[in-house]
């Protein structure tokens, strides 16, 4: 966890929440081709729907990635044209309910710019993104970030 070891004994013995914040914003707008996409955590199973990826290589960061697999009673919503004044934000973890957000940058084929027999050098632009995360700490009426 992001928070420390006070602060995730904290929310082990239940005296703290624990919430992770991601901010994702495009850096070249309008996103077409490569757009954000995340579930409703309503739709997901977690038993069903979430695996575990390999851990990352010695020297990087800490923590977990997990895969989601498709399944047809997942509700994703895609936030394509996205402008640079645009951002988003994603409660990806939840310590109180468990709520976990799945996302990810979704390739969109029917850009003309990703058509093979349409393709003209230099249509496609670069679509980056910055996404920064957040901890934050509740206890109880207020809130520590981390």
């Amino acid at each position: 966890m992001h928070l420390g070891e006070e602060a995730l004994q904290r929310v082990l013995s239940g005296s703290a929440i624990a919430r992770i914040v991601n901010i994702w914003r495009p850096l070249v707008g309008p996103v077409i081709d490569q757009p954000l996409s995340t579930a409703d955590f309503r739709s997901i199973d977690v038993q069903r729907d979430f695996g575990q990826t390999a851990a990352a290589p010695p020297g990087c960061r800490t923590g977990e990635s997990q895969m989601v697999r498709y399944h047809p009673d997942q509700k994703w919503y895609t936030f394509s044209k996205m402008q640079t004044d645009e951002c988003l934000l994603l409660k990806c973890f939840d310590s109180q309910t468990g709520v976990k957000s799945p996302h990810s940058v979704r390739i969109i084929c029917t850009s003309p710019c990703m058509q093979p027999d349409l393709a003209i050098v230099g249509l496609r632009r670069s679509q980056g993104a910055i996404e920064c995360r957040t901890a934050l700490e509740y206890r109880g009426s207020y809130v520590v970030s981390y």
